[in-house]
């Protein structure tokens, strides 16, 4: 996130007289981890990187802009409000049919908002499933046998790292 900031002389046109030059910024609040303010040519810059490790909350910026020129200055306040991270989306394919001795073979897919995400996969049900190519390519085999019953469900959790998401 960028914010830039502006220091101005509400009855001076353009700040023609004085100049923005002279202004400089400082942050005021106690700030999160990767918070910068910077003067570059009389504005006050702020960026901020959040992580997926960001605690969820809302954070009060204060920054103050003083002109060297006069001693005067001005504060101000902006809030920004950080969300907890996304857990990723699991793309399952829908009810599978097969036969009893029928190898079924799925491959799962995961997306994030996050650039640059790689995904493990976790998968819980029949005990004779083979998971081997599950945990990185997301692929899941299973080969019901005869007395397996009608009906099996797989529960399936990709993670990110971050997060992790259940579907059943």
């Amino acid at each position: 996130m960028t914010v830039t900031n502006y220091g101005y002389y509400a009855n001076y046109t353009n700040n023609v007289l004085l100049g923005s030059s002279a202004f400089t910024y400082s942050l005021l609040s106690t700030s999160p981890a990767g918070v910068v303010l910077v003067t570059t040519n009389g504005v006050g810059v702020l960026t901020w990187a959040t992580t997926t490790a960001q605690t969820a909350g809302t954070y009060t910026n204060v920054i103050k802009v003083v002109d060297s020129l006069t001693g005067f200055s001005a504060t101000n306040k902006f809030l920004v409000q950080v969300l907890p991270p996304q857990p990723p989306t699991l793309i399952v394919p829908l009810t599978q049919t097969i036969y009893a001795y029928q190898t079924m073979v799925v491959t799962n897919q995961a997306t994030s908002v996050y650039p640059n995400s790689t995904f493990t996969f976790a998968a819980f049900g029949p005990t004779n499933m083979d998971v081997s190519n599950l945990p990185k390519n997301g692929v899941l085999k299973w080969t019901p046998t005869f007395g397996a019953g009608a009906e099996h469900k797989h529960n399936l959790r990709p993670g990110d790292g971050q997060q992790f998401v259940e579907h059943n």
